[in-house]
């Protein structure tokens, strides 16, 4: 893995759900003690309301959504399923990244030259901007290693990471929160480079 702009501050290192056409009705549903109908919607014993989603699970049973939740009505039980609609692209690139970061964060831990090996962990700069960083850990005279995981080669910085990283490698700053295990809140952080991994290029 080979480093790249050093001025920067930078461095980088190479249930089943099935959706229906339309508004259509699945089964009636069997409703818990309390529960009642409302037109198509399904009414709860404290007056929160569970929108018919128009589509149905695999037993052809209707998902109801209520506050962000997805729901289905059966054999006089409430059950939280997942959401029947596609994953957008915020949604998948969000889980390639949880991916690629655990991956990142198994091969640091096996690592036997680094130590306390901790994920996402906020830190504060010298000059008061906040950035979490994916994982840290400490190398065996005790520097500190803060890494960065990106999922794609293109995989943008946010604003904080472009302002906060170059910050904290030229001044170093301080956890912030409870922090984690071997760096919990208050531990002060030394002028570090933040070390960016993405996924190596294979040429065909």
């Amino acid at each position: 893995m080979a480093g790249v702009g050093n001025s920067t501050g930078i461095t980088v290192i190479s249930t089943a759900i099935k959706g229906n056409k339309g508004n259509e009705q699945g089964k009636n549903p069997n409703l818990p003690a309390g529960y009642n109908t409302k037109d198509s919607s399904i009414v709860g014993p404290k007056g929160s309301t569970y929108s018919n989603t128009g589509k149905t699970d695999a037993s052809g049973n209707t998902v109801y959504s209520n506050n962000g939740g997805y729901y289905t009505f059966e054999n006089g039980v409430k059950t939280k399923v997942p959401s029947p609609n596609p994953p957008t692209n915020v949604q998948l690139n969000s889980e390639k990244g949880k991916e690629f970061g655990s991956s990142i964060f198994d091969e640091i831990k096996s690592n036997p030259n680094l130590k306390t090996p901790s994920r996402e962990i906020t830190v504060e700069t010298n000059k008061g901007t906040k950035v979490r960083i994916d994982i840290m850990a400490k190398g065996e005279n005790g520097n500190i290693k803060c890494i960065e995981c990106k999922s794609s080669q293109t995989a943008p910085f946010t604003k904080n990471q472009e302002k906060g990283f170059p910050e904290l490698k030229a001044e170093g700053g301080t956890v912030v929160g409870k922090g984690k295990p071997g760096f919990e809140g208050g531990t002060k952080i030394p002028p570090t480079e933040v070390e960016v991994v993405r996924p190596k290029v294979i040429d065909d």
